[in-house]
C-alpha cells in the first residue's frame, strides 16, 4: 500500500480484488458528486428528522438478517443520527409460521425488545419492516399476517404514527432478470415469490385495507437494476448480480449485505446515499473498503430506485 498527502487529503492505494480495497478512501466521499442534486423531499413517510432517536424493528427471515440490522444503525450513525433496533429473525420461514410462532427464532432477539409479540404493542417505534418468504404461503397469508402485525403495533397508541415497510428481498440466484419480473397472478392463492410482481400486489391489497401508513423496501429491484449494470460491464470484477451471492437465498457478506442495508437506510430516511461507506464492524472484512466503482454503482442504483417508485415514500425535489 502507498500513501502520500495531497492538498492536506489522504489517498490511498492498494491491489482491489472483487471490488474490495484493503484500506480505509476517504478521497471516495471527497469525490463523487451527486448529479442532479442531492435534496429530497419525503411523501407521506417522513421521518422526524428533529429527533434525537429512531427506533425500528424487523421481522423475517435470514433475508432480514442480511441486511444486518444492526449495521444499519451504523449507517444512520454516519449521519449523526442515533438509531435503535430491534429484531424478529426465523430462519427459512414464511410470515405465516413467524405469526404462529411467536417465540420462535434463529437469531436471539434484542433483550430490551424481544419477540415481536412483545415488541410490537409495547415499544414506540419509528418503522417496522416485515419480510414476505416463500414456503407455504400464499398472498392472502401475507397480506393477513402483515396486517395483524400492523394492528398488534398500533394497539400501542404510541404507534399511530409508525411507518410499516414490506421488505421486498430478493430471488434465489441465477437468471436474476427472468424470476424477478415473473408474472404474478393477483388472487389470493398465489403462492408467495420474491418477484415485482408479487410486492405490487401485496402492498396495493395491504394499503387497501389499512390507515396505517405502509410503503416498500425496494433490494429486489436495486439489484435487478444493479445486475443491468454488472452484465455491461459497468463495475470492473463483476459480471452479474449472482456475485453479490454467498449461497443460492443469501447476500454477500460484504457488498450484498451493504447494498441491502443502504437501500433500507435511504428508503426510510430519505437520505441520499452518497457518502454512506461501510461501517468498522458490518459489511466485510474489517478495515476493507469498496472500490470507486462499486460505491459509484450502488449509490446511483439505490438512488435511482428508491426516489423513482412509487412504494417507498421517497422523491427527488
Amino acid at each position: 500500500m502507498f500513501r502520500n498527502r495531497l492538498h492536506g487529503k489522504t489517498t490511498v492505494r492498494t491491489r482491489a480484488k472483487n471490488g474490495i480495497k484493503k484500506a480505509i478512501a476517504p478521497i471516495i466521499i471527497l469525490t463523487l458528486t451527486c448529479s442532479g442534486g442531492c435534496a429530497v423531499k419525503m411523501k407521506k413517510a417522513a421521518i422526524d428528522l428533529n429527533k434525537s432517536h429512531f427506533a425500528s424493528y424487523h421481522i423475517g427471515n435470514s433475508l432480514t438478517w442480511d441486511m444486518q440490522p444492526l449495521g444499519l444503525a451504523e449507517l444512520a450513525r454516519q449521519r449523526n443520527y442515533e438509531h435503535e433496533t430491534g429484531y424478529h429473525i426465523e430462519c427459512g420461514k414464511p410470515l405465516k409460521h413467524i405469526w404462529n410462532n411467536p417465540k420462535s427464532t434463529c437469531v436471539a432477539p434484542v433483550k430490551k425488545f424481544g419477540y415481536f409479540d412483545d415488541a410490537l404493542p409495547n415499544h414506540s417505534w419509528d418503522l417496522v419492516s416485515i419480510q414476505p418468504y416463500s414456503g407455504d404461503s400464499t398472498l392472502l397469508d401475507d397480506e393477513e399476517v402483515i396486517l395483524k402485525m400492523i394492528k398488534l403495533a398500533q394497539g400501542n397508541p404510541k404507534n399511530k404514527n409508525t411507518r410499516f415497510y414490506i421488505y421486498a428481498a430478493w430471488p434465489k440466484r441465477g437468471n436474476y432478470q427472468t424470476k424477478w419480473t415473473t408474472d404474478v397472478s393477483e388472487n389470493d392463492r398465489a403462492a408467495t415469490v420474491l418477484a415485482r410482481e408479487y410486492f405490487k400486489h401485496l402492498i396495493e391489497r395491504v394499503r387497501s385495507r389499512t390507515t396505517a401508513q405502509v410503503f416498500m423496501i425496494p433490494v429486489g429491484e436495486v439489484l435487478y437494476e444493479l445486475d443491468k449494470k454488472l452484465k455491461a460491464g459497468e463495475v470492473p470484477g463483476y459480471t452479474s448480480v449472482d456475485q453479490m451471492y454467498r449461497d443460492t437465498n443469501h447476500l454477500s457478506l460484504d457488498i450484498g449485505r451493504f447494498t441491502a442495508a443502504t437501500t433500507t437506510f435511504v428508503t426510510v430516511y430519505g437520505s441520499d446515499p452518497i457518502g454512506i461507506v461501510q461501517p468498522a464492524m458490518y459489511y466485510g472484512e474489517q478495515g476493507a473498503q469498496f472500490t470507486p466503482e462499486v460505491y459509484t454503482a450502488i449509490y446511483s442504483t439505490v438512488r435511482d430506485v428508491v426516489f423513482n417508485s412509487p412504494y417507498t415514500g421517497v422523491s427527488v425535489r
